[in-house]
């Protein structure tokens, strides 16, 4: 093997950028880097360039496998490189980033996973690199891929870029293959949270209110009620917003979708609620502490058989009768 000269450079809120400019030009000059993420250490390369696929894999001293994880920034990226469903949308949505990978397959059929490391600066050094880079684990043989000083050690002069960001504390990523359903590595998360995920996401979940000053007990409100499944917030409009402190209703949707809470946001009439069941047909309608539905709704919830939770107070929030 050929020995190179080896960077290694101690991450602090200082130098982000300057970290970002050296690992994205190496990885440009198909360089190989080792870099952190809220797991363990990854080892990084241009995931579509196998001669350096190859050239990982030699440095662990492991057989090739073209079934290596890539990494990727975003679920754009996701989406040029891999067969992106929409299972797999509802997973990156619920824990992405964080510790998922998830087996799919590449544009050709082959079968390919790929992750989104829970790790900013790591997030960003992919998106200006413009392409997956490869995310297996920093280790040769039995080495754990968490302690930075052994990491140093065994790949000084074997890799271009080393990003020292202390010691990692974390599992490896749980792998989950979405077409079998399966797990093939146990890790932070477990089965049942992503099953779950994916049969909430088949639920549609209606909320509405008016949502002038939003505070910890409607953010409370909206979470819980995002958990129950696919989140569709009817907004009540300016005529019928009657609080003395009344936001404009375009006002109040831009500050909703900050939250990144909700799936749907849409602005509609407290009076006309039952309107707004009937068009997006919900199988859950979330309630707050203090709401009530209306006779004309109470029955078309009843015809349409949909389920009514409510949400318990958290804080103090009011909203309006539906």
């Amino acid at each position: 093997m050929t020995f190179m000269k080896t960077i290694v450079i101690k991450a602090n809120r200082g130098n982000k950028n300057k970290i970002l400019g050296i690992a994205v030009s190496t990885l440009k000059n198909n360089g190989i880097i080792i870099y952190p993420t809220e797991t363990l250490y990854g080892i990084g390369a241009d995931a579509t360039n196998e001669g350096l696929i190859k050239k990982i894999f030699d440095i662990k001293q492991r057989p090739f496998d073209k079934k290596f994880i890539s990494a990727v920034s975003d679920i754009g990226m996701a989406k040029k490189y891999f067969k992106v469903n929409k299972e797999i949308k509802m997973l990156a949505k619920k824990f992405m980033p964080g510790p998922l990978t998830l087996i799919s397959e590449d544009k050709n059929g082959n079968e390919r996973s790929f992750r989104m490391p829970k790790d900013r600066l790591m997030l960003k050094i992919i998106k200006e690199f413009g392409r997956p880079i490869t995310s297996t684990s920093a280790n040769i043989s039995d080495m754990g891929p968490n302690n930075i000083d052994e990491i140093i050690g065994q790949f000084s002069g074997k890799v271009d870029l080393i990003i020292d960001a202390g010691n990692r504390n974390g599992r490896p990523s749980t792998v989950f293959n979405i077409r079998t359903k399966k797990i093939v590595r146990e890790g932070p998360i477990t089965r049942n949270q992503i099953m779950n995920a994916l049969k909430n996401n088949e639920h549609r979940v209606l909320c509405g209110g008016c949502f002038n000053k939003i505070h910890s007990g409607h953010i409370y409100f909206l979470k819980k009620a995002k958990s129950f499944g696919r989140l569709i917030v009817v907004l009540t409009n300016d005529r019928n917003n009657k609080k003395p402190y009344a936001i404009p209703a375009k006002e109040r949707k831009i500050n909703l979708k900050k939250l990144k809470i909700a799936d749907k946001i849409v602005i509609g009439d407290a009076k006309d609620y039952a309107k707004a069941v009937k068009k997006y047909r919900p199988q859950i309608i979330a309630l707050g502490y203090d709401q009530k539905l209306k006779k004309k709704t109470k029955d078309i919830v009843k015809k349409m058989n949909i389920r009514v939770k409510r949400i318990e107070k958290y804080g103090d929030y009011s909203t309006s009768s539906m």
